[in-house]
């Protein structure tokens, strides 16, 4: 750029402004635009269901609870036990609708999924943590999401940007949101982002730049990609329909009506006149409507009935169509053939590629989009719990607030990655493991805990020895032909026959 010699650089000169004055100025269109497309794109919409799908799935992310047994000064066989009690309790507030929801009517998983479609659109998951402990439920933790445009867009130098007042360090301390008033009006109240013990009160989630404060849809860059795809297709669609609607026309060899003009001008030529005149009234008589099947059709002598053979859509249609699908898809985080649901063409191999190198997306907007709201619900929750008594812990609720950090740790899974062959992935996986690589490796291709492996494990088989059970997995890794009976440690070309000879 030394010099600006590249015509290409030419009247180039975009502005270098704050990421915040950029979302603030374009937030709301971008958004409304988002949306729109949303809502009545026949890719899109289908696209943001299944991005959901490979984040969140059909169970929403699931609680891993991790204490740090050293911080908690805790065996690590006492942390697994309190772990795995946690995990039991907070499945009841996670599987009810009426535990977990302010408005009762979805479930942790469901709301996890409403939540990334909201970020989908967006950029932004906005939640509150109020406590209402109504009937027919344990807890009074619940979580409201809320729609991202409530947050107000009032900027108050130094301290409030765009809503959000942070502290000297950048730190949110409170949220400006907006709210209805009686007839029709709109008023702001301010939230505070914690209250004075640390609980989460607003749960307000983005990704972007360190300087930022509010999110912005991940689609907004591919918006302008998606009204190209539609001014394409629509436009291929017109021309397509213009050209079966007037796929025929009659070709006569009579002179047009501006060479009749300029011969009656000439007066030369006027029996031409009558003979137009009687063509005029034949086809006046007669009904040239193509769409009644078996019609034929009797033209004015001289004349012939010529068909024509529609252009479009033409050669380049599929191709630039293609171009522009692959640009939306990547901002959904899918892959081309999961976002258009064409295979033609794709092989084990191009399929695992495709989804190996899209999968680590799907992982960082689970971990980092998603899995904040279950946490951050998560730690209201135990803090509710262990106060109530639910669940124990040494210190009670003064000491989980000591050891927030170290008692809350946790992992949060989802779905695994989905494969082209299951057949060649476990033999990947069996052949990973005799090359000496752990065990936590190989299970994390399948989205699996190490230690949740083992010990499920171990219940199987407490299960299987109390009922007398063979594993018929052993069973079946005998050789063919062996001895259900010889023990395979010892050789069988020793004789064990007793010659009573001591």
């Amino acid at each position: 750029m030394r010099g600006e010699q590249m015509p290409l650089f030419f009247r180039w000169r975009p502005a270098l402004r704050e990421t915040n004055e950029d979302i603030r100025s374009a937030w709301q269109l971008a958004t409304a635009r988002t949306i729109d497309q949303l809502q009545n794109s026949g890719w899109l919409a289908p696209a943001a269901e299944k991005a959901m799908a490979a984040v969140v799935g059909p169970n929403g992310l699931q609680l891993n609870a991790k204490p740090n047994a050293m911080a908690l000064g805790w065996t690590q066989d006492q942390a697994n036990t309190w772990a795995r009690a946690v995990e039991t309790r907070f499945s009841m507030w996670t599987d009810s609708a009426r535990a977990c929801d302010a408005g009762a009517r979805y479930t942790f998983a469901q709301l996890q999924g409403q939540a990334y479609r909201h970020w989908l659109a967006s950029g932004e998951i906005l939640a509150t943590l109020p406590f209402i402990k109504g009937p027919g439920s344990l807890f009074g933790t619940k979580i409201k999401l809320l729609p991202a445009w409530r947050l107000s867009p009032r900027c108050e130098s130094p301290s409030l940007i765009n809503g959000v007042r942070v502290n000297a360090v950048g730190a949110p301390v409170a949220y400006v949101f907006k709210r209805q008033v009686p007839y029709g009006g709109v008023d702001e109240v301010e939230l505070q982002a914690t209250d004075q013990a640390g609980r989460p009160l607003v749960v307000h989630i983005f990704d972007g730049e360190p300087d930022q404060t509010r999110g912005i849809s991940p689609f907004a860059s591919v918006l302008k990609v998606c009204r190209q795809f539609d001014q394409l297709a629509d436009a291929t669609l017109t021309a397509a329909t213009v050209q079966a609607l007037f796929a025929a026309m009659f070709k006569s060899p009579g002179p047009s009506d501006e060479a009749l003009a300029a011969m009656q001008e000439s007066g030369e030529n006027k029996s031409m006149t009558s003979l137009l005149g009687e063509k005029s009234e034949w086809y006046k008589r007669t009904d040239l409507n193509l769409g009644i099947h078996g019609k034929i059709l009797h033209g004015f002598p001289g004349d012939e009935l010529q068909f024509f053979r529609s252009e479009h859509p033409n050669s380049t249609y599929e191709p630039f169509s293609k171009f522009l699908l692959r640009e939306i898809c990547g901002a959904a985080a899918i892959t081309y053939e999961e976002f258009t649901n064409d295979w033609a063409g794709a092989t084990f191999s191009s399929s695992k590629m495709g989804t190996a190198t899209n999968w680590p997306r799907v992982l960082y907007r689970r971990k980092h989009i998603v899995a904040p709201l279950c946490q951050r619900a998560y730690e209201a929750w135990l803090e509710e719990d262990i106060e109530s008594g639910g669940t124990p812990f040494p210190g009670g609720v003064a000491g989980f607030l000591a050891q927030r950090e170290a008692a809350a740790q946790a992992n949060w899974r989802g779905p695994t990655m989905p494969q082209a062959d299951e057949l060649k992935t476990a033999l990947a996986a069996a052949k990973q493991k005799e090359i000496g690589l752990p065990d936590s490796f190989v299970f994390e291709t399948y989205g699996l805990d190490r230690d949740d492996v083992y010990e499920e494990r171990k219940r199987e088989q407490d299960r299987k020895d109390a009922l007398g059970l063979k594993d018929p997995v052993a069973k079946a890794a005998a050789p063919p032909g062996a001895d259900p009976s010889q023990d395979p440690t010892e050789d069988p070309s020793q004789d064990k026959t007793d010659t009573g000879n001591g």
